[in-house]
């Protein structure tokens, strides 16, 4: 699965031909999954053609109907890495808005001080 992602991945990416979820696609195909693959009947239904939707919306709501399985994404934890990340972005947005809050009351009390 991850090879194959890899591969799409460096491929050239072509406006016209590629998008952002063949990397899901080719990792899937590689699996034995279904990549998102839309049968349709043609005709009176005696034949049956297959297509892969071009459009990523569209593509991911095939694979997802064509993979019908458990989903167990809220039982996905984080690696220590990504834990101490997170936790590393929400210390410095939290700093840098004290530092604003405390600028602006820095200007407000001068502000005060200038009208007295």
């Amino acid at each position: 699965m991850e090879k194959a992602a890899i591969k799409q991945i460096k491929k050239d990416y072509d406006l016209d031909e590629s998008s952002c979820i063949d990397v899901c696609s080719d990792a899937l195909e590689a699996t034995g999954l279904d990549p998102g693959t839309k049968k349709e009947a043609s005709g009176s239904g005696a034949s049956e053609s297959t297509s892969v939707p071009d459009i990523p919306r569209s593509l991911y709501k095939q694979i997802v109907k064509n993979n019908k399985g458990k989903d167990v994404t809220d039982k996905i934890s984080p690696d220590a890495k990504v834990i101490k990340t997170k936790k590393t972005e929400q210390y410095k947005k939290e700093q840098k808005q004290k530092e604003k809050q405390r600028k602006e009351t820095e200007q407000f009390i001068k502000d005060l001080d200038i009208k007295h």
